[in-house]
């Protein structure tokens, strides 16, 4: 066996053309495709209907885990077991993270739904990319059809996965196996595998979540199959093996527990040129060449080398075709510590809770951190292990499918050698990487459709030829949102018809106005817009819809609970935050205002705009009225025509304007500089009417607009929790079922590290949790818990 340690840092140069072509195929694909990662808090995993979900977003680059302040907005998405919409919503990102909350409503039938996140640039990736959770929901109001725990005798399935990708004939290989049932839960059993004519070649049974791993050497032609027995009646199932091929490579790391991974290579060819790669998350590490001696060679890895988190190590042949892969998880030598601790253990109803926060990273040095809290009654439908920011960045999001119990894999960092073993077992059952090697080593430029929205929430739409329903280039149309703080948008169309108009502060359902600004285009085009929901989903299947044993009186009890909160803190419930839109329109400060209310009236809008609008010049050309604006700096009019604007919508015929009733107009406002519209052109100025409570009674929309409702970003609701200082409010009779007592998606702590949040207990005993949860601005992630009690009485 040769010894292969020729590895060196992909900071220094490669020895050979080959490592070099790597390195830099790899090097110029990773330039060119920054990924986004997305992680959702929410304030707890199961619901009824007529309940609201809270969230909190942190989004980060997907290589180094910092906050990401790239993306603007972030979209949230609940769906059913067919992947259908129950509720969506665009989440204003700031600073790399956003919040908001989800009302469910009562017409919602009991099951699970899939909860799911990710940007618009994150559409130009595989839909695996994006953030998923489960979410458990219960509507009280029917009949939840739940069949209970499954029996002994579900489904099973059970898979089996070779160490490196694949069994070559005659050659030693580790292969591992996950046994789920229709649940996706682990299943316990014992079983064997056998040869065709019956032989055992290995006794199998999982070490944890039904995974394990057994050797064999397998021979070609000869076909496999794993006999396993599980459940309370021993039910038997057969399961086939992956055929073994004639030739092949063999890939297997050994963990020495030192600083030093044994990587064995294995082969059918006997000598030849080998080459590994090791990337962390898109990042090369190491790079290494040799050749094969009599069919193997060994190479020595230093883990220090090597990034925190799942790395891939890949073995290339003489060709740079990618033969075999595996990886390897490294627990992250830098995490954010959280400490939670209230002023008592035990509380009584109504009383005040007051909470320190602490956060501290290396050497137990203070720093300052972006956290979300939850604290909520421990009385949890299901059993879920959801896992943390720090389960999910490390180690879910780079993993292929759901993971039971992720925090499971990070007591003690992995000290424990069960654990350890677990965490291999879950690395060769459900790995998978980012991109294709095909991709890169082709050199094939990424093709990006979707564009990030770094400024703000775009609002697509398709134009479309009327008569061939083919896209119409060169286009342009503008978008408006009337009212008293106008805004207006325009845009021209590309060659697939495309239209993006790049909005500002968009929050709220809102009425907006689309229209051409040419009259001989409005009766030839259609215009459509088009949703900024992902259409496309991941394989991952929900779980079957079960409940943990005795939930009947726990839902009966939290089904009067959600009605007396609905029905006595109806109001408080239903209170969302301003999102500080600014006063002025889009245009900005205007350089003249007529209030019309402070001059004389007159029957016209022309002798209104004759009379006393000086800056405004109006006359007719062809028979049709045309405005011009005086340009301040020469005393005289623009040549290019001003950009006129009814409650923000444009008007291209002046003459629509003449014909308003001037009563109808509030005030007039003149912008006398140009006015430059991003990618349509310059205007002459801007004359902006806007009538009394954006009325538009008497006027005729231009022929093709295209009024509809559009949902803009979701306006934050409130999160209410009632105060009880003094003995008035504390003896006030109106029920308080609280289940969550608090909710705070947004705690920064000072340079000490430090915050300080206070809340009331409700009239609700029991146990409850606090959930803290965040990250820190050089990627270092963390969470913790903490319980306390409320009793009755006096303490």
């Amino acid at each position: 066996m040769l010894l292969l340690s020729l590895f060196i840092s992909v900071t220094a140069t490669a020895q050979s053309p080959t490592e070099n072509e790597l390195l830099q195929d790899f090097t110029r694909y990773h330039n060119q495709t920054l990924q986004e990662k997305v992680f959702v808090h929410t304030d707890c995993s199961d619901y009824l209907a007529g309940e609201t979900i809270w969230f909190k977003l942190y989004v980060v680059d997907g290589t180094h885990h910092k906050p990401l302040d790239f993306s603007r907005v972030a979209y949230l998405e609940l769906l059913d077991g067919e992947n259908k919409p129950v509720q969506q919503a665009k989440i204003a990102l700031e600073e790399s993270s956003g919040h908001g909350s989800f009302y469910l409503p009562l017409s919602l039938q009991s099951g699970n739904y899939k909860l799911r996140a990710y940007t618009a640039w994150m559409k130009n990736f595989s839909p695996d990319f994006y953030f998923e959770k489960a979410v458990t929901l219960v509507n009280t109001f029917t009949n939840p059809g739940i069949a209970g725990p499954l029996a002994d005798s579900a489904a099973l399935d059970v898979q089996f996965f070779p160490e490196g990708g694949e069994l070559v004939h005659g050659i030693q290989s580790k292969v591992a196996f996950k046994a789920v049932d229709s649940n996706g839960k682990g299943v316990a059993f014992k079983g064997a595998i056998v040869k065709e004519e019956g032989d055992t070649v290995a006794l199998i049974e999982p070490l944890k979540f039904g995974m394990g791993h057994f050797y064999m050497s397998p021979e070609a032609g000869v076909s496999y199959k794993a006999i396993v027995r599980y459940g309370s009646n021993n039910r038997t199932q057969s399961f086939t093996l992956p055929a073994a091929r004639q030739q092949g490579y063999v890939l297997h790391l050994d963990d020495t527990g030192s600083e030093q991974l044994n990587i064995t290579v294995r082969s059918t060819f006997p000598d030849q040129p080998i080459f590994l790669f090791v990337h962390t998350r898109q990042e090369a590490k190491l790079i290494g060449a040799g050749r094969l001696k009599g069919g193997q060679a060994l190479l020595k890895l230093n883990k220090n080398s090597m990034g925190d988190g799942i790395s891939h190590i890949t073995l290339f042949n003489e060709q740079k075709q990618a033969v075999a892969e595996r990886l390897y998880f490294r627990y992250p030598r830098h995490t954010l510590a959280i400490a939670a601790q209230t002023n008592e253990l035990q509380y009584t109803p109504r009383q005040k809770v007051e909470m320190a926060i602490a956060t501290t990273g290396d050497n137990n040095s203070a720093v300052k951190a972006n956290l979300s809290m939850a604290v909520y009654r421990a009385d949890s439908l299901t059993d879920t292990d959801e896992g943390s920011i720090l389960s999910y960045l490390w180690l879910s999001s780079d993993l292929k499918g759901s993971i039971e119990s992720p925090l499971y894999y990070f007591n003690q960092n992995g000290a424990a050698p069960e654990v350890k073993e677990a965490m291999d077992n879950l690395l060769l059952t459900q790995g998978w990487r980012r991109f294709r090697w095909q991709e890169i080593l082709q050199q094939q430029r990424p093709v990006f459709s979707h564009i990030p929205e770094y400024e703000g929430h775009i609002v697509q739409a398709v134009v479309k030829d009327e008569k061939t329903d083919t896209p119409v280039e060169g286009a342009t149309y503008y978008l408006s949102v009337p009212g008293k703080q106008a805004k207006s948008y325009a845009s021209i169309s590309n060659k697939k018809g495309q239209i993006l108009f790049n909005t500002d502060k968009l929050y709220g359902l809102r009425n907006v106005v689309l229209q051409n600004n040419a009259a001989s285009a409005r009766a030839q085009y259609n215009i459509k817009i088009v949703s900024p929901y992902a259409t496309d989903f991941s394989d991952n299947a929900l779980p079957a819809f079960t409940l943990r044993d005795g939930f009947q009186e726990q839902l009966e009890h939290r089904h009067i609970q959600m009605q007396a909160r609905n029905l006595y803190w109806r109001e408080e419930k239903n209170r969302f935050l301003n999102p500080g839109q600014s006063n002025t329109s889009f245009y900005g400060a205007p350089d003249k205002t007529y209030l019309l209310d402070d001059f004389t009236r007159f029957p016209t809008m022309e002798e209104v705009m004759r009379e006393f609008v000086y800056e405004v010049s109006v006359r007719k050309q062809n028979g049709k009225y045309v405005f011009k604006v005086v340009d301040p700096q020469v005393t005289d009019y623009f040549q290019e025509a001003p950009l006129v604007l009814l409650n923000g919508i444009p008007v291209f015929d002046v003459d629509k304007i003449i014909s308003l009733n001037p009563l109808m107009v509030e005030k007039l406002e003149i912008l006398t500089n140009k006015y430059i519209s991003r990618g349509v052109g310059v205007y002459g100025g801007i004359i902006s009417y806007t009538t009394y409570d954006g009325s538009l009674e008497g006027y005729e929309p231009e022929a093709g607009t295209l009024n509809l409702e559009y949902d803009g970003l979701q306006l934050q609701r409130e999160f209410y929790s009632p105060r009880y200082d003094t003995e008035q409010q504390t003896s006030n009779r109106k029920p308080d079922f609280r289940k969550l007592l608090h909710w705070s998606p947004q705690i920064i702590t000072d340079k000490n590290g430090e915050s300080s949040i206070s809340f009331y207990t409700s009239d609700l005993t029991g146990k409850f949790v606090v959930v803290v949860q965040g990250i820190t601005a050089h990627g270092t992630a963390g969470f913790t818990t903490y319980t306390f009690e409320v009793k009755e009485g006096t303490l």
